[in-house]
């Protein structure tokens, strides 16, 4: 939690930093708006390097994502149950069956509001990047397209 504060206070500030004039020195601003250019790039390699050298075998201070398969998964329905670990009552911890029904409940207005925030997020990322050619419609069936696909794989 501490990197992700530290690297969110960096890239405001790295923000900040392209903003900054320097008077006869085309050379130093030039590099100034460089990084504040590569500011994204800069803090996801530097944040890496730091995860992956404070851990050894023993611990790791941060939460990482281990080995990921390589290729493409199977293509396979969603699941419409599942289990999940149940409440840990000292000893042992009973996992809980949950069917569609049950995890449509479980999630509650999530089921709701996340799509319409996607789509929100989507047009707006169309506009800022697409220009005048935008088709609502055309971004919602893209949108819906993907996420049918996604979530067969």
């Amino acid at each position: 939690m501490i990197l992700g504060f530290t690297s969110i206070t960096i890239l405001l500030l790295l923000r900040k930093l392209k903003d900054v004039k320097l008077r006869n020195k085309k050379v130093l601003s030039g590099i100034f708006w460089t990084v504040s250019t590569a500011r994204n790039a800069l803090i996801v390699l530097v944040a890496s390097l730091i995860a992956f050298y404070s851990c050894d075998e023993n611990s790791c201070p941060f939460k990482l994502t281990g080995t990921v398969k390589s290729g493409v998964p199977d293509f396979h329905l969603p699941p419409f149950e599942t289990d999940i670990a149940g409440p840990n009552n000292g000893t042992s911890s009973t996992p809980i069956h949950l069917n569609f029904k049950a995890m449509i409940e479980d999630l509650g207005p999530t089921i709701i509001i996340l799509p319409i925030l996607a789509v929100l997020g989507n047009v707006a990322i169309s506009k800022a990047f697409g220009g005048a050619g935008l088709s609502a419609t055309r971004e919602l069936v893209a949108l819906s397209l993907s996420n049918i696909f996604g979530s067969i794989l």
